[in-house]
């Protein structure tokens, strides 16, 4: 069997078990599946078009039925991880979109092998989990990592069950892990800078910059005596009656003339700003 081929029936196969999830989400009480999408479509109608597009990526997926909801067994293990605000649903109390779209990339990515595919699935990523910490959900790489791989073992059971060939599936299987893994890691790790650099940029507005590079080393900065020292306070003199001639587009253009100027002095003369008032 050419590796094309075991692709392809392994995706059918996990296609399978998708198409029996959907089908029990479009069952779910109205409560829980009756809601418009941060897409601006209802979930109903995406579940729909998903099911659609399975059956056009397969026409014979129908020829077989799942042994089991593949879902409803994952769900069970890795709710605790997923948890809004510390309470448990069960799977016929909550909808799987962010879920239920990224297992259909799964498929498509075993079908196709496609690096495009791949660059897609991870700004996917990056949307879904802004999505899910939006609505509350405690979304992290841990979160992740854990729930990739309570779904793991699920799927080798499937395998086992597929009669095909194990070790070539399982392989396929382990690669992708391991991509969604790496590609979980590195949004995370963007994120992680992305807040460094936002505190350093705090820190450096209102600290000299030997404080901030201390208090990164060290956790606190050692006093130090200074010898001598002039401090200067600077007042713009007649401010309120200003503030009340000009528009406030106008008024905020001349502050930040002021500050501007005031902030390349200081820079120039190697000079240390303490604190801007008001």
């Amino acid at each position: 069997m050419k590796i094309k081929d075991i692709r392809y029936e392994l995706a059918k196969e996990l296609a399978r078990y998708l198409l029996l999830h959907l089908q029990e989400e479009l069952k779910k009480p109205a409560g829980v599946s009756d809601y418009i999408t941060i897409e601006g479509v209802s979930f109903k109608k995406i579940t729909e078009d998903m099911i659609s597009s399975i059956e056009k990526e397969f026409p014979d997926v129908n020829d077989k039925l799942a042994y089991f909801n593949l879902f409803k067994h994952w769900w069970t293990a890795t709710q605790a991880e997923l948890s809004v605000e510390g309470s448990s649903k069960g799977y016929y109390d909550a909808t799987f979109k962010s879920q239920n779209q990224m297992f259909f990339f799964k498929i498509l990515d075993i079908k196709r092998n496609d690096t495009l595919l791949r660059k897609k699935y991870e700004e996917n990523m990056q949307f879904a989990i802004k999505a899910l910490r939006a609505k509350g959900r405690n979304i992290g790489f841990e979160t992740i990592f854990s729930s990739e791989n309570k779904m793991l073992p699920l799927l080798e059971i499937i395998v086992k069950r597929s009669k095909l060939p194990y070790r070539a599936c399982t392989d396929i299987l382990f690669e992708q892990n391991s991509f969604i893994q790496r590609a979980s890691y590195r949004i995370f790790d963007n994120e992680l800078k992305e807040s460094f650099k936002k505190t350093d940029d705090i820190l450096n507005s209102v600290l000299p910059k030997y404080i901030v590079e201390e208090l990164k080393l060290k956790g606190k900065v050692k006093p130090k005596s200074v010898s001598s020292a002039s401090i200067l306070f600077c007042d713009l003199v007649g401010f309120t009656n200003i503030a009340s001639e000009l528009s406030p587009e106008d008024l905020l253009h001349e502050l930040d003339e002021c500050y501007s100027h005031f902030d390349r002095i200081v820079k120039m003369k190697g000079l240390e700003k303490i604190k801007t008032i008001g």
